[in-house]
């Protein structure tokens, strides 16, 4: 495991946050998969936090998968759209399969990693999450 995987599960472990399934996918940029599920608006959500080799850590939350057709494909990109405009942190959109993300980017320098950054931005996503989430839910009604 590479040495930010390793800082952040020691991190999470130290800080008893949540419980987090880690998997190494043993590709070229040696990313490790910490996967969790968080409770927001009484939906369960799969939350991820990928790092690897390079300079970025991603932290992703899908709040969407396969519940999108053509009656409501346009209501769900007028509330991406809506959302990221208003959000910073996070960018919200929606991949060829109809799978609606949120996710939010953080760069690092080689030795400067950061878990508490990483898990500070988890937290500040989430409640961006939690006022986008209702607009979302709404459109599969």
């Amino acid at each position: 495991m590479i040495d930010k995987a390793e800082k952040l599960q020691v991190y999470l472990e130290n800080q008893s946050i949540g419980r987090f399934e880690v998997q190494e996918l043993g590709d070229q940029q040696q990313s490790v998969v910490f996967r969790s599920m968080v409770s927001l608006e009484q939906n369960l959500l799969p939350v991820g936090i990928i790092v690897d080799a390079t300079l970025f850590t991603i932290v992703r939350v899908k709040l969407i998968e396969n519940r999108l057709d053509d009656r409501n494909i346009l209501e769900a990109y007028r509330c991406i759209t809506t959302a990221n405009c208003r959000n910073k942190i996070a960018k919200y959109y929606m991949t060829p399969d109809m799978t609606i993300f949120a996710d939010a980017c953080i760069p690092a320098e080689k030795g400067a990693f950061s878990p508490k950054l990483v898990v500070d931005m988890l937290h500040l996503m989430l409640q961006d999450v939690q006022q986008e989430l209702p607009a979302f839910i709404d459109i599969l009604q």
